[in-house]
């Protein structure tokens, strides 16, 4: 099956939706300006809070933000440097600096216990210093004059936003998003869009013939775009991958991971047993889950997607159904997330916009980048691996090799099979060479001898309700808990990327009817003619020889939004009682759309394209049989992957209440096909007191969808961590 690894930048960009309201009104910034620079700084902590549909309240987040703003006008002014008749420069009649710093730090990870038992010291240096470094870093450059019309061109890590959508990411796609603190609910965009290294013109041509006024022509090319995979964090995959502590011994004491030392030891119960960081039998819980980790649901419903069918029955609760899998990322030059220049991960496009008669506002766009990573499972290496008769290497302990897999020949021993898998640090990912290392030309490995992700833990052979518990057999699930012990051995299968790009044209036209309705129409249309389809095999074997894409199927997607934007004032809001006055006579921005996504390959499909959900097929009356004879198992069918979705959001927005000392935005996302809905509300406290550079927020979302439902917009991804959060922060300039 595809990996978990599809970082999609248009479906980071409707899972984060509520975001972009955040930049529909002003806020009352304080700056500092001397003689031509203008500085502004500010620090801002932020606490926020996790909830499973109000079953538990879970702290995940103490955010402290230092940020600073330097805008450096006139560094070039009538085409001399800071005004020196010495410092001419050729070409260029003036020029502005700008620079945004950003330092992050979140002291969670070093204060709660749990967070240092479940990573180790490198991933808890990452998520407690997210970010320090400049985000804006750009050199505006006025060239004057040049043909009939006016050149001016942007060099430097910058944020490019074109398009007409709120909500929704089909023409503003140029800038990843980058959600690993937060799930953008409650940030402005501007604050999480990734900016890029880029160099970008705006040619203004101005009046064309006597149609198009303000017409301006504007194109950019980046060397070196990045994904929002750069920064994602992925559980068993990017920045977090599968992590072996150690294993037990023979007083089941818990020995620090070594793969020599693993090799040998046996625990109580004479079996290899292996500890890790974060165990997959306690399911995709609170208790291991990175609180803004993004995955896909998988087809268990009991939320263990760390795993590969035995059978069709497939359950998570009977012996013998499932084993324990893994993908390790290829990685090298081109090859991973972080690697590429000029060549590979290189990015353009153009922009033409401007007003026609009849005062329409009007842009055409090109855009021409990567639609990111998308990893798969290779199968035509593992399955038909010339090097091994029965298609994938298998290593371990003769005995075991030959109860598990009969007349299998062993390729080598446990321990060589145990580099193969796993670094000297047991992590995934990390490539070794040399022999009886780790490498990809043969594209898998069975280890046989152990069950890698721990599920034969005694810790676990207790009788009570503890999720993930197991009866004194070891093997059978007692009540209130799930997941049976697993055969002892895991498939270590090798994952490749898959770098696609796309020629996305679109356009966009915006319309101020303020003769009748007044309200602004908005409708925005592109086109991305290539994009990975998730396809889970079916004729695996030698017939994978004929399938030189490996799996891949492509589709040209249509993206299409049309919506409305209207100031006016709400009378109705007086009839509701003891209410201020402020909430009927002040205007409230009033904003809602319509979105509309439709892939135009019609294939069937197993997998849906956020949910690894293909469902084992078991009808109902098969469970009904199998818990007569005491087996706990599940029917779990596929998800469907919609041709034609939509997605409906509507908004209000008011920063005059309370003589403009309380602003407030809320909002409904609604998917129909999914069965997703985001509710969203946030309050800003200006003036906090009487202190001009004080201020208050706090904002509620609440995911009422289900985190195993599909979902086109990948709203499900934190259905089931709706959020409450309060921030603080102070104006320094």
């Amino acid at each position: 099956m595809r990996a978990r690894l599809n970082g999609s930048r248009w479906v980071c960009g409707v899972l984060l939706a509520i975001t972009t309201l955040a930049g529909l009104s002003n806020t009352a910034w304080a700056s500092t300006r001397i003689g031509n620079a203008e500085m502004q700084m500010w620090y801002r902590t932020r606490h926020m809070f996790h909830s499973s549909g109000g079953d538990n309240l879970n702290w995940v987040q103490w955010r402290n933000e230092v940020f600073f703003w330097f805008v450096y006008d006139d560094l070039v002014k009538n085409g001399k440097v800071l005004n020196q008749d010495n410092l001419a420069i050729p070409f260029i009649k003036g020029a502005t600096f700008n620079a945004r710093y950003r330092f992050r730090a979140d002291p969670m990870y070093s204060i709660r216990k749990h967070y240092q038992n479940i990573y180790d010291d490198e991933e808890r240096e990452s998520f407690i210093f997210p970010e320090n470094g400049f985000r804006d870093l750009t050199l505006d450059m006025d060239l004057g004059q040049v043909g009939i019309g006016s050149l001016a061109l942007r060099l430097g890590n910058q944020q490019i936003v074109w398009g007409e959508s709120d909500l929704y990411r089909s023409i503003d796609i140029i800038n990843p998003l980058r959600i690993d603190q937060g799930q953008g609910v409650g940030e402005r965009f501007d604050e999480f869009r990734t900016p890029i290294w880029a160099l970008k013109a705006l040619y203004n041509v101005g009046n064309v013939g006597s149609w198009f006024s303000n017409v301006i022509i504007e194109p950019f090319w980046s060397p070196r775009y990045r994904s929002g995979t750069s920064d994602l964090i992925l559980e068993g995959g990017y920045r977090l991958p599968f992590h072996i502590r150690g294993c037990l011994d023979q007083n089941n004491r818990e020995v620090a991971y070594d793969p020599t030392t693993c090799a040998k030891l046996r625990s109580s119960t004479g079996e290899r047993v292996i500890t890790q960081y974060r165990p997959g039998w306690l399911g995709q819980s609170e208790r291991i889950r990175h609180p803004f980790s993004y995955f896909s649901a998988g087809p268990n419903p009991q939320k263990t997607p760390d795993y590969a069918c035995l059978n069709q029955r497939c359950s998570p609760d009977i012996y013998g159904d499932r084993a324990s899998s893994f993908a390790n990322l290829k990685k090298g030059s081109f090859t991973h997330v972080l690697n590429g220049a000029f060549n590979k991960n290189q990015a353009g496009g153009l922009r033409v916009q401007g007003t026609s008669i009849w005062g329409v506002d009007w842009s055409l766009v090109y855009i021409f980048l990567p639609t990111g990573e998308s990893g798969t499972y290779d199968y035509n290496s593992f399955l038909n691996d010339s090097e091994s008769p029965t298609g994938t290497a298998i290593y371990g302990d003769p005995a075991l090799v030959q109860q598990n897999f009969p007349g299998a020949p062993v390729r080598g021993t446990f321990e060589e099979g145990l580099r193969r898998c796993l670094s000297d640090g047991g992590k995934q990912h990390e490539t070794q060479t040399g022999p009886g290392k780790r490498g990809f030309k043969a594209g898998g490995t069975v280890l046989v001898g152990a069950d890698l992700f721990g599920y034969n833990n005694p810790g676990r052979y207790k009788s009570n309700n503890r999720r993930g518990a197991l009866g004194s057999d070891g093997k059978t699930p007692v009540a209130g808990a799930h997941n049976a012990k697993r055969p002892p051995f895991t498939f270590c299968l090798a994952a490749q990327h898959d770098y696609v790009w796309s020629h996305v044209p679109g356009f966009t036209l915006t319309y101020n009817d303020f003769e009748y309705t007044g309200m602004v129409f908005r409708v925005e249309q592109s086109f991305s003619t290539k994009e990975v389809i998730r396809k889970n095999p079916t004729t695996p074997g030698q017939k994978l020889r004929l399938q030189s894409d490996n799996f891949d199927r492509y589709t040209g997607i249509w993206r299409s939004m049309v919506g409305f934007d209207l100031i006016r004032t709400i009378p109705a809001f007086r009839y509701i009682p003891g209410i201020h006055h402020s909430f009927y006579d002040q205007a409230w921005f009033i904003t809602g759309q319509w979105l509309m996504q439709n892939h135009w390959n019609n294939m069937s499909n197993n997998f849906c394209q956020n949910v690894d959900k293909a469902g084992n097929q078991y009808t109902k009356e098969q469970v009904k049989a199998d818990r007569v004879v005491g087996l706990r198992s599940y029917s779990t069918p596929s998800c469907k992957r919609e041709r034609w979705n939509n997605l409906f959001t509507f908004a209000l927005v008011n920063q005059g209440l309370f003589a403009s000392r309380l602003e407030t935005r809320n909002a409904v996302v609604l998917e129909p096909s999914g069965q997703q809905t985001l509710l969203y509300s946030q309050w800003w406290w200006r003036n906090v007191l009487g202190y001009e550079n004080v201020e208050l927020s706090t904002g509620v979302g609440w995911w009422t969808g289900s985190n195993q439902s599909h979902s086109w917009s990948g709203v499900q991804h934190f259905s089931d961590r709706d959020q409450f959060w309060f921030e603080f922060t102070y104006y320094l300039l």
